[in-house]
């Protein structure tokens, strides 16, 4: 690499915060493109990065803007409450449908308790002869 006019010297964490990554990432950029380093006084290592390479990694990609982002959070929000207000309602109408089972379900108990007490009620002789016969 030639030095060029609007290069300038950075520290891995200078670059990364200039490009909006890790430190890692921003090491492996200078990796991959053989940017030239040095170890600074203070102990710091330093690349000579080029002016255009010092701009956000996202203004280079053209990432979203905020308005695109937030439309794209809108619709997902949107999307998220209508999934909530379906899954709400069919909650709703199997509850009303497990009470309706449920009451149905007391009644039978009810009927086959009161056909129990009926048998019960008659006396010994009279359930055998009913079981001899085959009226049980």
């Amino acid at each position: 690499m030639t030095p060029d006019d609007d290069a300038r010297w950075m520290s891995w964490r200078e670059l990364s915060q200039a490009r909006r990554t890790s430190v890692h990432a921003a090491q492996v950029l200078a990796r991959r493109h053989k940017w030239p380093r040095q170890k600074a006084n203070d102990g710091t290592v330093r690349v000579l990065v080029p002016g255009a390479m010092s701009i956000p990694a996202a203004a280079n990609e053209g990432e979203k803007s905020d308005l695109e982002q937030a439309a794209a959070f809108r619709a997902a929000l949107e999307s998220l409450s209508q999934a909530y207000a379906e899954a709400r309602a069919m909650a709703q109408a199997l509850a009303k449908q497990a009470q309706e089972e449920a009451q149905a379900l007391r009644g039978r108990v009810e009927e086959l308790e009161s056909e129990k007490r009926a048998r019960l009620e008659r006396g010994l002789w009279e359930r055998l002869r009913a079981a001899w016969r085959g009226d049980a």
